[in-house]
């Protein structure tokens, strides 16, 4: 699963949350004589509440991850593909807004502009907190910038750069990912300056994650070249970030290295002479 890990640590960090509250709750109660029970009654009925929310996540998590086996298997073969958008329809009948938004990703790099953004116009946003608001943007930008529609994608960010910038902020790993959309879009109009400030945001904040793998900056490094004219240096990244891709620890799947190579070999279609502006 692509989210697993973070699925993890927010699982963890629940149960930590849940730990602490029940553990202090109980001590309260028995502290008070409320129950008439000595303190370590309540607080052993504490633990054991959270000892069974802790089995129920984990076999929650197992359940997803068995469900999700044949995807990781084309994968594994075939990489993100058409087959791997049909077996996703067929585990996934009525996706959720999560499952929309990764077969969005998947569709906008298999070139799939229509269908896309058809299925991502068919997200509802009212009632959306900012985080999913945050989430539906980028997944535009990412969009739009994936499949050549660099006008629409430099409008489409200058009209929610305010609220991606401002959510960045409290939220930087997510803001990572967003940086790297904005830095070369920026890069495709021409702002050096505005693109370098994403990039080199994007490149501190992931540097700092183990989990992250640091090829993600180094390809969107290689597209801001590109994509500002600089062919030779551009051309130096692009050999650089290749190397650093199949010797990755962070991408431990034959599949990810390949995925993210084809991603790298996309980058001299934003050089200024070849670049086309998606109809």
């Amino acid at each position: 699963m692509k989210y697993f890990k973070q699925i993890v640590i927010a699982a963890k960090k629940l149960l930590l949350i849940s730990l602490a509250a029940a553990l202090v709750i109980s001590g309260a109660i028995g502290f008070l004589g409320v129950t008439g029970k000595p303190f370590w009654v309540p607080m052993c009925i504490a633990l054991g509440i959270w000892l069974v929310l802790w089995v129920l996540i984990i076999l929650s998590v197992s359940s997803s991850l068995k469900k999700d086996e044949p995807l990781d298997e084309i994968l594994a073969s075939q990489g993100y593909s058409d087959a791997w958008l049909q077996k996703h329809s067929e585990i996934y009948p009525t996706p959720t807004r999560a499952e929309k938004l990764r077969r969005v990703e998947v569709l906008s790099y298999l070139d799939r502009y229509d269908e896309a953004k058809a299925l991502l116009d068919s997200i509802p946003t009212v009632g959306l907190n900012d985080t999913e608001m945050f989430q539906i943007h980028n997944a535009r930008l990412d969009m739009l910038l994936t499949t050549g529609h660099y006008a629409e994608a430099a409008e489409y960010f200058a009209g929610c750069q305010k609220f991606m910038d401002i959510y960045s902020q409290t939220n930087p790993l997510y803001g990572a990912v967003y940086g790297l959309n904005a830095g070369v879009i920026l890069a495709v109009k021409g702002d050096f300056d505005g693109s370098e400030h994403y990039i080199s945001t994007a490149e501190r904040i992931i540097s700092t994650k183990k989990s992250m793998s640091p090829a993600m900056v180094n390809i969107a490094k290689t597209m801001q070249l590109y994509a500002l004219g600089f062919t030779d240096r551009a051309e130096a990244q692009e050999e650089q970030t290749y190397h650093a891709i199949l010797q990755d620890p962070v991408l431990e799947k034959q599949w990810q290295k390949d995925h993210f190579l084809a991603q790298l070999g996309k980058a001299q279609n934003l050089t200024p002479e070849k670049r086309q502006e998606a109809q």
